[in-house]
């Protein structure tokens, strides 16, 4: 649970507090837009179940409650979910990647860190999506 006392303090402010500010709305449209993001990826590869799992995703995003979050985590979500890599230009990643001697594969498709479910030998869904309900207790 976030302490909203952390964040309302005046005698010691918090530095970047504006970050926190309308957080799960900010949150909720990053993952609507690596939603539609992940979609697009899968209907360019041609993997129409997935392409069906991600719409399935979206709705359940577009249905949550005021305190409920969709959000890709942990293994298998893919190497998007896990780095700052979105909220970059290509050239700034290009910058770094040279700047830190970091190999860059080129070709489609990119990333291929999702991990997919098989069923019966048929790609089914994705591992790593989560629903959270936030409420006080």
């Amino acid at each position: 649970m976030l302490d909203d006392k952390s964040l309302t303090n005046t005698a010691m402010p918090l530095a970047g507090k504006h970050l926190f500010d309308n957080w799960l709305i900010r949150l909720r449209e990053a993952v609507r837009r690596y939603l539609a993001d992940e979609k697009t990826f899968f209907t360019k590869i041609g993997l129409q179940p997935l392409v069906q799992q991600y719409a399935q995703f979206e709705r359940i995003a577009a249905n949550l409650d005021d305190n409920q979050l969709i959000l890709p985590v942990g293994w298998g979500s893919g190497y998007t979910v896990k780095t700052v890599r979105g909220g970059m230009s290509e050239h700034t990643f290009r910058h770094l990647a040279r700047v830190y001697g970091l190999q860059l594969r080129e070709g489609f498709p990119f990333p291929k860190t999702r991990k997919i479910v098989f069923v019966q030998g048929e790609p089914a869904t994705v591992c790593g999506m989560v629903k959270l309900t936030f409420g006080e207790d």
